[in-house]
């Protein structure tokens, strides 16, 4: 008796944080949203809800509940930080910088998220300063060792990242982000096969992780291997297949290799899905441009770059479809 009454003491967001803790991700998610009560909102609920999304790698619905936790409490900095990260992951470099702004106080996070945000702009010698600020308020911190030492070999500073990412005692890494840190400076100074390892152990750490599947799936195709990463897409697919983000990057491979027809049945499995509309759009136009239907694809494209205006690849594609169909005046606008 003592032991089912523990048990209907358990909320159902208790429950949700015990399977989080398990990895329990999809099971966490299910029973924090059964949590959620519309008239009495919560933000630390939101916030948790957010973070399943992020571990099954819903990017949209990750930024969707996170900014619902700011809205109800916009002091609540670790949600801001964990927003900012994915305003980057995004490539919305605007809305990163606007709330880097508004983070209280230069604290290690802000040095670190600025270094961050200057990666993205390509402005090396200012993410370097910004994680050697990090470093001078945390002289051991993984985090800003790594990212420093894998900027400084952005910048061709070969010795000098070597010589930092040698202080790194890579069998305390203790997150899965810490592992695909070392796996992005292992990609760029082409040791794959470390690189591969690293990713590997970061989903032996978590299992259910879907970001760590999808970025293996990434180092594949950037480490030119895109037989694997094909492979591994086809098998991630069928093993998930209610993960669209599997078949959207499995199409984009395909388009590239001409297996139009392949790449056409698996849009029309994912057509009527709520997720990932902007890729999916993108996706589709990249596939009219394949097939010559000009007007299709400046429609699909026009569609991606309205939803996001900072998609460098979306208006690339929409003035390559201008220019085919005679529009040199919108493709030049386009292009600029």
């Amino acid at each position: 008796f003592m032991g089912c009454q523990k048990d209907h003491i358990l909320s159902l967001e208790e429950k949700g944080d015990q399977a989080f803790e398990k990895n329990a991700y999809k099971n966490a998610l299910v029973l924090w949203m059964k949590a959620v009560d519309p008239g009495k909102p919560q933000y630390s609920l939101y916030y948790k809800i957010g973070k399943a999304h992020y571990k099954l790698f819903n990017i949209d619905l990750t930024q969707e509940y996170f900014q619902r936790a700011l809205k109800l409490d916009p002091d609540a900095q670790d949600v801001r930080k964990d927003l900012i990260r994915i305003h980057l992951l995004k490539g919305n470099k605007k809305a990163a910088r606007e709330n880097l702004d508004l983070l209280k106080g230069h604290e290690f996070d802000y040095f670190v998220l600025s270094g961050d945000l200057h990666v993205l702009f390509n402005d090396l010698d200012k993410a370097e300063q910004m994680y050697r600020n990090a470093l001078d308020m945390d002289k051991k911190n993984f985090r800003a060792v790594a990212k420093l030492a894998v900027c400084l070999l952005q910048a061709g500073k070969k010795n000098s990242a070597d010589n930092l990412i040698q202080t790194i005692n890579e069998k305390g890494l203790k997150t899965t982000g810490h592992h695909l840190i070392l796996s992005d400076y292992y990609l760029l100074a082409k040791e794959y096969e470390k690189a591969e390892n690293f990713i590997h152990s970061a989903i032996k750490k978590d299992s259910q992780d879907i970001r760590l599947k999808v970025e293996l799936c990434r180092f594949y195709f950037e480490a030119g291997m895109k037989n694997k990463a094909k492979s591994k897409l086809k098998e991630l697919s069928e093993k998930f297949p209610d993960n669209t983000r599997f078949k959207l990057m499995l199409v984009d491979a395909l388009i590239s290799d001409q297996e139009i027809e392949y790449a056409e049945s698996l849009l029309e499995m994912v057509e009527k899905r709520k997720d990932f509309r902007l890729e999916y759009h993108l996706l589709m136009g990249k596939l009219w441009l394949a097939k010559g239907k000009i007007a299709y694809a400046v429609s699909n494209l026009k569609t991606a770059v309205d939803e996001n205006p900072v998609l460098i690849s979306g208006h690339y594609l929409l003035g390559v479809a201008y220019f085919i169909g005679g529009q040199t005046k919108l493709a030049e606008n386009s292009f600029v």
